[in-house]
């Protein structure tokens, strides 16, 4: 890795030598009926973004992933950039909301 001179141009020059990392974590369980209702619109997002990493977290199987984030609720959507979370979104999310806070990410690291 190289190491520019300070100011916009080693932004810009890290920013191409290190990708951000978006992560898209959906917390849910099978007797979950909201859950049940809103799986296919995250698993549409997930085709449609293949650059995002996608994940659905089981609170049945694994209860130390949610207590990190702070999900208490399910169905919940956790949106992350390079592992620090984002945007936390309680309740069911269509696959067109995700897709927009999908975006609004990209918008926030683009920003800088």
């Amino acid at each position: 890795m190289t190491y520019p001179h300070p100011g916009v141009d080693a932004w810009e020059s890290y920013k191409e030598e290190n990708p951000m990392e978006l992560k898209v974590l959906f917390f849910w369980a099978p007797w979950c009926a909201p859950c049940k209702l809103m799986s296919p619109g995250f698993d549409d997002a997930s085709k449609a973004n293949p650059n995002i990493k996608f994940e659905k977290i089981n609170v049945d199987q694994d209860d130390a992933t949610p207590n990190r984030y702070g999900v208490y609720v399910i169905p919940s959507i956790c949106f992350c950039i390079n592992g620090l979370l984002y945007h936390t979104h309680i309740g069911i999310m269509t696959e067109s909301s995700i897709n927009d806070e999908i975006m609004k990410m990209k918008k926030e690291i683009e920003s800088g």
